[in-house]
């Protein structure tokens, strides 16, 4: 009678152990998924912060040398204007090429931490359909 039973209690913890690691293997993958999502927020956050404080820092820098530039005009000759039309054509090169540093930065990050996440829900989704073929397996084999 023990010959007829072993195998049936066998398959059974069989069949609970992959279940349960079928249940642990999609609780990583939607962890993953979370962070994904967070990482993903809170790259946009911050280039929407950094947009914001570009545009006002270049809209307060070429409103204070605009004004410098009108009251050097009145006082002095054309050399002054030349001095300071180039000074913020400087700083506004200056701003946009640190903004598409920060920009390219934040991306190739977000690039990287995206490709790290997908390569290991990959690798998880892979181990969540090998345990059910397995089951399958042992039920027809048993």
């Amino acid at each position: 009678m023990d010959i007829f039973i072993l195998p049936l209690i066998n398959k059974y913890y069989t069949t609970l152990y992959y279940a349960c690691a079928m249940l642990y293997y999609t609780s990583i993958i939607l962890c993953h998924t979370r962070t994904i999502l967070c990482y993903t927020s809170t790259t946009l956050y911050y280039i929407i912060l950094v947009l914001y404080y570009t545009i006002l820092c270049q809209y307060y820098t070429i409103l204070y040398y605009t004004i410098r530039i009108q009251y050097y005009t009145i006082l002095y000759e054309y050399y002054t204007i030349q001095y300071y039309t180039n000074i913020i054509l400087f700083y506004t090169i200056l701003v946009v090429y640190y903004t598409i540093l920060v920009l390219y930065y934040t991306i190739l990050c977000q690039y990287y931490t995206i490709l790290y996440y997908t390569n290991t829900i990959i690798y998880n989704t892979i181990l969540i359909l090998y345990y059910p073929i397995l089951v399958l397996y042992y039920i027809i084999l048993y």
